[in-house]
């Protein structure tokens, strides 16, 4: 029984703690590179600064785990449980988080850069602030109510994931693709959308008010009640899109493509709009 045990700075590289009770451990600058803590019990412990690169965690029980600054690189965290707990400027990057409970988690600071957290749920109100994340695997994520504002998901694949309610505020979302997800009600104000792939996405009361859209696919998407006053919309394509009711107010939509979008009741006050703009009504 190792539970409660000051281990603080010690090698444990490689070493085998599959199922180790560590509950209240201090491993505080600990090294566990490449150790095998498979369904190893670590609530409550202390792991900041520690060394888990190429660790596996699968499986592991880590609610309210203290892991602040830790590198877990490349480390394997697949069904890990991982509520509540303390990842700030932890570095992830390249980790694999597939099913991994994060909701409530903090990753303020956090370097996900190329994690995969598909699947990955659920990441309910976990702490995202200015997180790195560029390249990050989000497929199908449930991460509804987090907090991303400033991170940065550039190129990230984010396809079918459910971010309702998510706060995304000046996150950097260049060329990510978002197809089919869930953005009702997210705040995207000023966050950087260029190039990004919304294909049937679903922005239904998102904020996304001088954002920059520059180039992004919303074919098809739905946007009834978004906010996108001075948005730069220039070179945007919204064939297709349902834009009942949002607002366009000062809006930049020079070049954009609209061809059977529905723009029913828009606000297009102060807009510049492309020469053929359509104002198609699609009936119920």
């Amino acid at each position: 029984m190792l539970a409660g045990a000051d281990l603080r700075d010690a090698d444990l590289a490689g070493t085998s703690l599959e199922r180790a009770e560590l509950a209240g451990a201090d491993l505080r600058g600990a090294n566990l590179a490449g150790a095998c803590l498979r369904e190893a019990t670590l609530s409550g412990a202390n792991l900041g600064g520690a060394n888990l690169q190429g660790a596996v965690l699968e499986a592991a029980l880590a609610g309210g785990a203290r892991m602040a600054d830790a590198s877990l690189r490349d480390a394997d965290l697949r069904r890990a449980d991982l509520k509540g707990a303390d990842l700030a400027g932890a570095c992830l990057a390249g980790a694999t988080l597939h099913e991994t409970d994060l909701s409530g988690a903090t990753l303020e600071g956090a370097d996900l850069t190329g994690a995969r957290l598909c699947r990955a749920e659920p990441l309910w109100a976990a702490t995202l602030w200015g997180a790195r994340m560029d390249r990050c695997c989000l497929r199908d994520a449930v991460a509804a109510g987090a907090l991303l504002s400033g991170a940065r998901l550039a190129g990230a694949d984010l396809r079918g994931a459910d971010l309702q309610d998510t706060q995304l505020r000046g996150a950097g979302l260049r060329r990510a693709d978002l197809r089919d997800a869930d953005l009702r009600r997210a705040m995207l104000d000023g966050a950087d959308l260029t190039e990004a792939d919304l294909r049937g996405a679903n922005l239904a009361g998102a904020v996304l008010t001088r954002a920059c859209l520059r180039h992004a696919d919303f074919a098809g998407a739905i946007l009834e009640g978004a906010d996108l006053r001075e948005a730069d919309l220039q070179g945007a394509n919204l064939s297709g899109a349902r834009c009942a009711r949002a607002s366009f107010w000062r809006a930049r939509l020079w070049g954009a493509r609209t061809k059977g979008g529905d723009f029913l009741d828009a606000d297009t006050t102060g807009a510049t709009l492309p020469s053929d703009f359509d104002w198609v009504v699609i009936e119920p």
